[in-house]
């Protein structure tokens, strides 16, 4: 290898995750895509898994359709022919070369995932160098490459999903194209977590439009032609609302008030969670099953956990408990594993912990959370560990997701579990009111960083939009527009860094023990808060910064719209983004200067009552737009009833009614009474 050129990533800068050794001559080949394997309208990331897949599938030695031909040999066999070998530290297991001279392809591995892995790339490059209607050349490329991590898992998260829920999830189709679409990146694993969108025997545990056993069936088969492994997580400890909100199992909580956790000295818990464990293992057939056990905040509060804590401390009854479901699920041949927090504030868990038990550490804002200097202590412990970053978590906005923390919490998070060898990396994805596709972006990001280690973040950027939308934009720039607000140093007034009345759906949750309890949806509270006089300076000065980022936003995603090559609907979806915060800027602005003018009459304010009456009126309409395209954006890939009660909480029905109503009052030259308590006006 010492006299090959220099690695050049331009000859193909679209690939994602980015190999690990890559030489780019040049010249080039001639490729000629057919039209029934172009990109079309569906992502390239989506066209490459479809055309992987037909590689994978097809054993002649000539690829129909493409003027290429494709020989399949062993690593050995591809080094002594061309030349061109492992290098120095290259894993077989999973790694490939992959080498074009002429109108030739060779591809060297030892293993199915590695042959699978060389053919994921060489679809990238086809589907990336091809246009439908003529050809393009390709300059010949030497490729080496093998992951950095041996395990590599996105999330498929169900939790808090209902029809009487605002949290959206992926409907069952879209969840289909998740599995390819990750899986076209070479992630091996998914954490599966359905909660209540499993076909439970107990109907009671079941949401209406939960997934039906064919369903279930149809995703174990697709993570099976992906090559990934599907991890069933169901909890065993905490986030148990979802059971013991029902009557019939409230016996089985720790306290009797709260439905959040079961209680660890209750025999019967271990013998319940053992069925519903019985019933996913039946249709999914796994071979490592997470059991939860994360942010277990009741632990040792009844009196029997209490006498247990005393006598033999907090992390005895913790890993007591989870030693037995492990042992139960070790009876079906299938391996536990566990969140890893509870075992940060109890050190002695990692002793009496069951070792073939596999711990997952997270952590999705390392710097902001200050947690790192943890990840040594899990080192050397005879376990499987674990590192999971997230994409969608913690508080944000309705529309988008925490792009700044959660791409940095990708960065920090894939080197740590590298530098600490660690097993692997997950990626969850926390059902939230924003959608799933802008997210798609900090998945992608840590399967780059779990493979090959993370690069520079515009430039990654610029390469996810090459390949899921087919053309060069600057997402970075836009993302972090309508990300994190940013103002002075702890100026923000809400803690999660949106602006006002963007981040409403959070507001509306007044029990962070039980999630399912969103019964606070109160507008006129949410309002009157802001409105306060030592708030709304703070509040209009986040206002107005809001709106200039969304409009910049805006003008980023309008002006590249006409360039979007693939998958418009997933670009349009990110766009919402801008749009909705550009909308609710607009709102709280408008609602906010109402207040004051209607709080406090003057003889001489009536043009600028009837000019904030007229922002109020063309907000009404905004609204009444971003909502359908809000609906029509997100309809094919949500069930439809959570789409719409989801869109009861984005489009909040007495933020629309408030606006009407302060624009009649100010045109009425009223006075309003009864903000906090919604009196008469």
């Amino acid at each position: 290898m010492d006299d090959l050129p220099p690695a050049a990533l331009s000859p193909a800068p679209f690939l994602i995750p980015r190999p690990r050794v890559l030489f780019a001559g040049p010249g080039g080949v001639e490729l000629i895509a057919p039209a029934s394997t172009s990109p079309g309208r569906r992502a390239a990331t989506l066209a490459s898994a479809d055309v992987a897949l037909a590689l994978l599938k097809d054993a002649s030695a000539t690829l129909a359709g493409w003027n290429l031909t494709l020989r399949r040999l062993t690593l050995a066999a591809v080094t002594t022919e061309c030349g061109f070998g492992p290098p120095a530290g290259f894993d077989p297991r999973e790694g490939y070369l992959l080498v074009t001279q002429g109108r030739s392809v060779l591809l060297g591995a030892d293993t199915d995932q590695g042959r699978r892995h060389g053919l994921r790339t060489l679809a990238q490059v086809l589907c990336g160098a091809s246009e439908p209607t003529g050809a393009k050349l390709l300059p010949p490329l030497k490729i080496a490459d093998w992951p950095l991590l041996a395990e590599r898992g996105f999330h498929l998260c169900y939790h808090m999903v209902h029809d009487q829920l605002p949290g959206v999830a992926p409907s069952y189709e879209a969840a289909l194209e998740a599995l390819a679409l990750f899986g076209s990146l070479k992630m091996n694993a998914v954490l599966f977590e359905p909660e209540n969108f499993f076909p439970w025997k107990d109907e009671r545990l079941r949401a209406p439009s939960a997934f039906t056993a064919a369903q279930i069936e149809g995703l174990k088969q697709a993570c099976a032609v992906q090559g990934m492994e599907l991890i069933p997580l169901v909890q065993s400890i905490g986030h148990a609302y979802h059971v013991l909100r029902h009557r019939e199992y409230a016996h089985l909580r720790e306290l009797p008030a709260t439905s959040q956790q079961y209680c660890l000295s209750k025999p019967a818990v271990v013998e319940f969670y053992g069925r519903l464990a019985g019933e996913v293992i039946d249709a999914l057939a796994p071979t490592r099953f997470h059991i939860g056990g994360d942010e277990s905040r009741r632990l040792g509060e009844c009196p029997d956990c209490a006498r247990t804590a005393a006598t033999d401390g907090i992390g005895a009854l913790y890993a007591r408990h989870c030693n037995a479901i492990a042992a139960q699920l070790k009876q079906r041949g299938v391996t536990a594993m566990v969140w890893g927090d509870i075992l940060e504030d109890h050190p002695d868990i990692h002793d009496q912990l069951d070792k073939a038990i596999e711990v997952i550490y997270w952590n999705y804002d390392p710097v902001d959370w200050n947690r790192t200097y943890v990840l040594e202590s899990y080192r050397g412990r005879g376990r499987k560990v674990h590192a999971a970053t997230a994409a969608r978590f913690s508080l944000h906005g309705d529309a988008t997701f925490p792009y700044k923390r959660a791409m940095r919490a990708n960065a920090v998070l894939s080197a740590e579990a590298v530098r600490n060898g660690f097993d692997g990396l997950f990626v969850t994805d926390w059902t939230k009111t924003a959608p799933a596709e802008p997210g798609h972006i900090a998945i992608a990001f840590g399967a780059e960083g779990a493979w090959s280690g993370t690069g520079e973040q515009s430039d990654f950027a610029r390469r996810f939009s090459q390949v899921v939308w087919g053309f060069d934009f600057a997402l970075d720039r836009a993302l972090d527009l309508v990300s994190e607000l940013t103002l002075k140093k702890k100026e923000a007034m809400n803690p999660h860094l949106a602006p006002p009345f963007v981040d409403s759906s959070v507001h509306y949750l007044p029990d962070w023990l039980d999630r399912y309890d969103w019964s606070a949806l109160n507008f006129t509270q949410l309002l009157a808060g802001y409105a306060q006089q030592e708030n709304v300076g703070k509040a209009q000065r986040q206002l107005e910064l809001g709106r200039a980022r969304a409009v910049e936003a805006l003008a980023l995603f309008d002006a590249a719209l006409p360039s979007v090559r693939t998958n418009i609907r997933s670009f349009g979806v990110v766009r919402l983004g801008a749009v909705v915060q550009l909308l609710k800027c607009r709102l709280g602005k408008g609602l906010l200067d109402a207040v004051a003018l209607l709080k406090f009459p003057l003889p001489d304010d009536g043009d600028q009552r009837r000019s904030v009456a007229r922002h109020l009126r063309a907000v009404v309409t905004e609204w009444d737009a971003a909502r359908a395209l809000t609906q029509q954006l997100l309809a094919p890939g949500v069930p439809g009833p959570v789409l719409e009660r989801a869109l009861g909480f984005k489009f909040d029905p007495q933020a629309r009614a408030t606006l009407v109503e302060f624009a009649q009052l100010l045109e009425g030259d009223k006075a309003l009474r009864g903000l906090y308590n919604r009196e008469t006006w």
